[in-house]
């Protein structure tokens, strides 16, 4: 029988997410997986909704990891393309863990708004190359975001189509992305001032 603590409840319900197509996570499952009875969850978790924010920060600590890896040794217009990839290939390798990020609301939850603040940091070291301020760069790693994730969620599930394909139009939106980033940095779009 598995020690039973955070560690191996959330991997538990890892393997049961990645494995499960529909994902059927319940604590009667993850109870199964882990050979105990299900009252003797209850000794370290108050409820499911404990389990999906456990599994939302340690998806997110594996990605930052993945994004770290990315940006070794790479700066400016490289830098984006080589973390927008490793987004992008998380996402493919780990579909189903990488849905279930949005299981659990992140804002109000000290523990996930920080697991997305590391996202954000590792967005912005990519970012380090442009000649940005620090307001700039923020609001920049956040566009990044937001783009990387919702291109992913729309490929994972089958929301994306395109003429040209999922890479071509991945492309398109890095390099209208890096392009964008420039003219910021550059202080040549309209409204947006340098803070």
């Amino acid at each position: 029988m598995a020690k039973l603590d955070q560690t191996s409840i959330t991997s538990a319900a890892l393997t049961i997410i990645e494995r499960s197509k529909p994902v059927e996570l319940t604590l009667s499952a993850i109870a199964r997986e882990l050979d105990v009875t299900q009252p003797a969850l209850y000794y370290h978790l108050d409820g499911l909704d404990d389990v999906l924010r456990w599994v939302g920060i340690a998806v997110r600590s594996q990605l930052v990891d993945a994004l770290t890896e990315a940006i070794i040794g790479v700066s400016h217009s490289h830098a984006v393309r080589s973390v927008a990839g490793a987004w992008r290939t998380f996402g493919q390798q780990h579909p189903m863990w990488y849905r279930c990020t949005d299981w659990h609301p992140v804002e109000g939850c000290a523990e996930l708004e920080d697991a997305v603040a590391k996202v954000l940091a590792v967005l912005a070291g990519a970012l380090r190359g442009f000649d940005l301020t620090d307001v700039q760069r923020a609001n920049a790693a956040l566009a990044l975001r937001s783009t990387l994730h919702g291109f992913v969620s729309f490929e994972l599930g089958a929301g994306n189509p395109s003429p040209g394909g999922a890479d071509d139009s991945f492309t398109h939106v890095i390099e209208l992305l890096i392009t964008g980033i420039d003219a910021l940095a550059a202080g040549t779009i309209a409204h947006l001032s340098p803070a």
